[in-house]
C-alpha cells in the first residue's frame, strides 16, 4: 500500500477524482480533497475475508454452495443493496435472471422519483460540468448540498470555477427547511427561502405562476413566503442560464410529484432562457446500478424476471415492503460501497455480500466479505449526472473478492430458467 495522487473517489455521486491519499496503517488518510464521506471510506481498514454460514466460519466455496441452496429453494428472491460497481451490477442482473428474482437498490424509493417524473411529463436535464461552468443561478431543494454531496459547493457551485461566469459569484437559493451549510464568499451568494417540506410543492407552483404572471389565490398569499418568491421570480427572468438541483431523499413522501413540478418549471423557463434540472443522486452507487439496468434491459431498475421476460414494476417492487411482508422469501444483499447503509434482519433467509461485515448486528444465513471498488480492486462507477464513467483504481493488496466474482460463482450453481412462451 503506497501513497497515491489524483485518486477517483467512489463514495458519492460527484465522482471527485483529485484526491491525494497517504497510506495510514491498514487504511488511507485523505490529505487533499477530503470530505466526511471520503475520509470515512478510505479510512476504513479491510475486514477479514472469512466467510460464514449461520455464524460458523467456512471456506468461500462452502458459502457459495449454501447461497445456491437458499436461492434454489426460494420462490421470489429479492436482490437489493446493489451498492457496487459496473461489473457487480452486471453480475447482479445475471443473478436476478438466473434466480428469477426482483431487484431494488437500497435507495430505490427516493431514486425512482426522478424516473417516474421523467416518464410522466418528460424533463430537461443538465450536467455537473454545465452546472459548474454556465449556471448563473441555482435553485436547491431537498438538501443544502453538503448533506448529500459534501464537496458540491467547492467543486460545482463556487462561481470562481465557472468558465463562462467571468469570476462573478453564483446565486444559490435554497427553498425549504434546509438552511445553507456555509456563508457567502467571493464565489457564492446564498439565500434561504424558508418553508417546511410539505409546503415546498406549493412554493414551486406559486413561483411558476409568478414567472408566467398568472394570478395566485388568497391561500397562497397567506401561507407562502410570497414576497421572497416574487423577488426571486423577477431575478430569474434576467438569468440566461440556470439550474434546478434537488436531493431526492429530502423531498418528502410525494417526491415524484415535486420532481415533476420542478421539471415542469424548468420546461416553462426554457421557453425563453436555458435552464436544466439535476438530481443529487448516485450515492451508494445508485446511478451506476440504474445505468447498468438501462443498458441491459431498457429499464432503470425495480424490475423482476419471469422466465426470460423482464417485468418493470416500479410502484410495486419495494425491497423493504416485500421482505417485511414475506412476498419475497430470500434476500441477497450486494454491497461494497454501502458504507453504513447495512441491511437489518429481514425475517427471511439472507445472503449478505458486504465490505463492512463487522458493523452488522445480526448473523446472516450466508455472510461473504467482499472488497471495496476503488480500493481493494479496480472497477467503474457512474457519476450522478449519468454522463461520466469513473475508472476506479486498486490501491491495496487484498484477498477480498470483488462482488462480481462471488456473484458469478453463485450464478454458475443455479439452473437456467425455462423460456417463457408467447
Amino acid at each position: 500500500m503506497e501513497n497515491a495522487r489524483d485518486v477517483p473517489c467512489p463514495f458519492c455521486g460527484l465522482g471527485c477524482d483529485d484526491l491525494a491519499l497517504r497510506a495510514d496503517g491498514p487504511a488511507f488518510a485523505v490529505e487533499q480533497g477530503a470530505c466526511p464521506r471520503s475520509a470515512t471510506g478510505f479510512g476504513r481498514a479491510a475486514p477479514s475475508a472469512q466467510a460464514y454460514i449461520a455464524g460458523n466460519p467456512v471456506e468461500l466455496p462452502q458459502a457459495v454452495d449454501q447461497a445456491v441452496t437458499l436461492l434454489r429453494a426460494a420462490r421470489l428472491p429479492m436482490v437489493t443493496g446493489l451498492a457496487t460497481d459496473v461489473a457487480g451490477s452486471r453480475s447482479a442482473l445475471r443473478l436476478a435472471q438466473r434466480a428469477q428474482a426482483a431487484m431494488d437498490h437500497l435507495h430505490g424509493s427516493s431514486g425512482f422519483q426522478g424516473v417516474l417524473a421523467m416518464q410522466s411529463s418528460g424533463g430537461m436535464s443538465t450536467t455537473l460540468s454545465e452546472l459548474r461552468n454556465r449556471a448563473q443561478m441555482v435553485l436547491l431543494l431537498g438538501s443544502n448540498g453538503s448533506d448529500v454531496a459534501p464537496r458540491l459547493a467547492e467543486r460545482f457551485l463556487d462561481g470562481r470555477g465557472g468558465a463562462f461566469l467571468d469570476g462573478r459569484p453564483r446565486d444559490v437559493i435554497l427553498i425549504g427547511p434546509h438552511a445553507p451549510a456555509e456563508t457567502d464568499n467571493a464565489g457564492i451568494r446564498w439565500q434561504h427561502i424558508a418553508c417546511d417540506t410539505e409546503t415546498v410543492p406549493y412554493a414551486i407552483a406559486a413561483l411558476r405562476c409568478l414567472l408566467e404572471e398568472r394570478a395566485l389565490d388568497e391561500r397562497a398569499a397567506n401561507e407562502l413566503p410570497l414576497t421572497e418568491l416574487a423577488e426571486l421570480a423577477e431575478r430569474m427572468r434576467a438569468i440566461d442560464y440556470g439550474a434546478v438541483v434537488w436531493g431526492p431523499s429530502g423531498l418528502g413522501a410525494d417526491g415524484d410529484l415535486l420532481v415533476e413540478a420542478l421539471q415542469t418549471l424548468v420546461q416553462s423557463l426554457n421557453a425563453e432562457k436555458r435552464w436544466g434540472g439535476l438530481a443529487l443522486a448516485g450515492n451508494e452507487s445508485a446511478t451506476t446500478f440504474e445505468e447498468v439496468c438501462l443498458w441491459s434491459t431498457g429499464y432503470a431498475g425495480r424490475l423482476r424476471y419471469r422466465g426470460d421476460q423482464v417485468l418493470y414494476e416500479p410502484r410495486l417492487i419495494d425491497a423493504k415492503r416485500m421482505l417485511a411482508s414475506g412476498e419475497s422469501d430470500c434476500m441477497v444483499w450486494i454491497g461494497g460501497l454501502e458504507g453504513d447503509h447495512l441491511p437489518g434482519r429481514p425475517g427471511v433467509p439472507a445472503i449478505v455480500l458486504t465490505s463492512n461485515p463487522e458493523a452488522l448486528d445480526w448473523q446472516p444465513d450466508v455472510l461473504i466479505p467482499i472488497g471495496v471498488p476503488g480500493i481493494d480492486h479496480a472497477g467503474t462507477s457512474v457519476r450522478s449526472d449519468h454522463v461520466v464513467s469513473l475508472p476506479l483504481r486498486k490501491l491495496r493488496d487484498s484477498d477480498l473478492p470483488a462482488a462480481a466474482d462471488v456473484l458469478d460463482r453463485i450464478i454458475a450453481g443455479l439452473p437456467v430458467p425455462e423460456t417463457t412462451s408467447c
